[in-house]
């Protein structure tokens, strides 16, 4: 039984060895994937920047920056007005942001049209 048991483990623990050196180069191939992508959104900024008042080309580091600024003011938004929310940012309880000035204007969510609960505190960030 002993011996059965042994061979049952080494078995079992080579399988396993294998999904991991698997699962190892999965993450590779995805982190590839991602610095590929990064690289592509960022040579598309690029183009889509390209103005004929620019003289001389910008640091890529401040092109990326200003790539990423935009994602987080796209993420920002209000749903209502469409402009980034700025502090004090309330949210439904399903996280969708709304800005302070719009808050007030509605009862519900404008994206879940989850019912705001006035009684209770309002979730800010």
């Amino acid at each position: 039984k002993k011996l059965r048991l042994d061979e049952c483990i080494e078995f079992e623990m080579l399988g396993r060895t294998e999904k991991a050196k698997l699962i190892e180069a999965e993450i590779v191939t995805l982190e590839e994937n991602i610095v590929n992508n990064v690289k592509e959104s960022l040579e598309t900024y690029n183009e889509k920047e390209t103005s004929p008042t620019a003289t001389a080309p910008q640091d890529p580091k401040k092109h990326l920056l200003n790539f990423l600024i935009e994602q987080k003011e796209a993420d920002l938004e209000c749903p209502v007005c469409l402009v980034p929310a700025t502090v004090p940012i309330y949210s439904c309880p399903e996280s969708h942001l709304i800005c302070s000035h719009c808050r007030p204007k509605v009862t519900e969510c404008p994206e879940c049209r989850v019912v705001y609960k006035d009684k209770q505190p309002a979730r800010r960030h």
